[in-house]
């Protein structure tokens, strides 16, 4: 079997919105053609040589794939000249029907290097397919990502707290999580809700139950809210309160489900005995790398599609602090939590 060869590709797929709508195809014909020439100037700005760029075109738009680029946010870079530049010409631009506006996907893989039937460089594998999928969900003049990028970028601080989180299905019907790059300050971008996310967002706290462990989870934060919040200056705070309050639910999920026959097992560390400064400082003793990885993989499994349920920014949600929606939520869906030993004991 032949080895495929990869690339590390970093995707930004472009889409004229309402390519057909009122434009002859002399209109449309131009406006493709505008569009190639200004991405051919913002490669000339970024001085982006050839071999490190691929450029499929779609019809109404392209994809522009970067391989192997040092730069961590290329794609992005080059989407805030393209919208610009599109801004600058609609503004000089006199016919109606030759201004126009674009979407962007926003997205990154090691994908499949291969030749088309054309023998022309393209790609192929999740990364791109991605990109396209998160580009559909897009209105005009927006920047939707894909989780991959999204990783990439949360923590740095040109891109820090300003993406909106949403979920789509795919179409096996399997939920993926979009986030919208949003910046008021910048008057090329569209930062309202899509409209594909738009009749669901307030609609999407009761899409899905609370689980028993978030419920766990919110009441435990809640009646501890006081321990909590003394630690909250704490550095490792998010990651280790997150990893205590998920374990300590954990238990109590179990302990629920525990018979005669099958033994509750604890997690926590000391559980049912140590108090809670002493199982605090343990889990902050540990490898905070390990913590840190480990709350990540407790968000993305258990806690993402509760994130209104707790404060914090999208993508660093922190468990200890239920928000009032959360509390909410859990009165209605779990009002017997109120009255559990375990509950009870906390709040005393």
């Amino acid at each position: 079997m032949k080895i495929a060869t990869t690339a590390l590709a970093k995707y930004a797929f472009v889409d004229v919105v309402d390519y057909t709508k009122n434009r002859s195809v002399e209109a449309q014909s131009d406006i493709i053609d505008l569009l190639n020439t200004m991405v051919a100037r913002v490669f000339e700005d970024l001085k982006i040589p050839k071999e490190e760029r691929i450029l499929l075109p779609t019809g109404d738009g392209m994809c522009v794939a970067f391989l192997n680029y040092n730069f961590f946010d290329i794609n992005m870079i080059f989407s805030f000249k393209l919208l610009e530049a599109i801004q600058a010409h609609n503004k000089k631009e006199q016919d109606e029907a030759r201004r126009f506006k674009v979407r962007i996907g926003i997205n990154e893989n090691q994908d499949n290097l291969i030749l088309d039937i054309n023998g022309v460089s393209n790609l192929a594998g999740s990364g791109i397919n991605r990109a396209q999928r998160v580009m559909d969900l897009g209105d005009e003049s927006q920047i939707l990502l894909g989780h991959a990028s999204y990783e990439v970028l949360r923590f740095r601080e040109l891109y820090m707290k300003h993406f909106r989180e949403f979920t789509a299905p795919d179409k096996h019907g399997e939920v993926f999580y979009v986030y919208q790059f949003v910046d008021e300050e910048l008057s090329y971008l569209n930062s309202a809700t899509p409209e594909a996310f738009m009749r669901h967002e307030t609609a999407d706290l009761g899409k899905r139950p609370l689980t028993e462990l978030c419920a766990w989870t919110i009441a435990i934060a809640h009646k501890r809210r006081d321990f909590f919040a003394a630690k909250k200056d704490d550095a490792r705070f998010t990651q280790v309160a997150n990893t205590l309050l998920y374990h300590l639910a954990l238990d109590e999920v179990s302990r629920k489900k525990s018979t005669p026959f099958k033994k509750h097992t604890f997690k926590t560390h000391k559980a049912g005995f140590a108090p809670m400064e002493e199982q605090f400082n343990y889990y902050k003793a540990q490898d905070f790398n390990l913590i840190a990885a480990l709350a990540e993989f407790i968000d993305d499994k258990h806690y993402r599609p509760f994130y209104p349920c707790f404060e914090g920014e999208s993508g660093q949600k922190n468990y200890a602090f239920p928000t009032a929606e959360g509390l909410k939520r859990l009165r209605e869906e779990f009002p017997e939590l109120e009255d559990d030993p375990v509950i009870l004991k906390i709040s005393g």
